[in-house]
């Protein structure tokens, strides 16, 4: 688990350029981490390793967060 949290950090850092000043950074980051997942789960299924909870879960939780995420937004609009 740590891994994939610091290569999504080094892909946040590398990739700041690529954020659009003014957009939801927290969906945007949140977007890397749901890709860095899933290359992580890609990598051990190559390897043969055990894949602790299925793709659907990943999916389920991946739009889960983005919903989370849009309500919080509108939310803080009103604030």
């Amino acid at each position: 688990m740590d891994d994939i949290l610091q290569n999504t950090n080094r892909v946040l850092w590398r990739e700041a350029e690529s954020f659009e000043t003014g957009t939801n950074f927290r969906a945007w980051a949140f977007q890397v981490a749901r890709y860095q997942v899933l290359q992580h789960r890609d990598r051990q299924k190559r390897q043969g390793e055990r894949v602790p909870f299925s793709d659907e879960l990943a999916e389920t939780l991946a739009i889960r967060s983005e919903e989370k995420e849009s309500s919080l937004d509108r939310r803080q609009r009103f604030i």
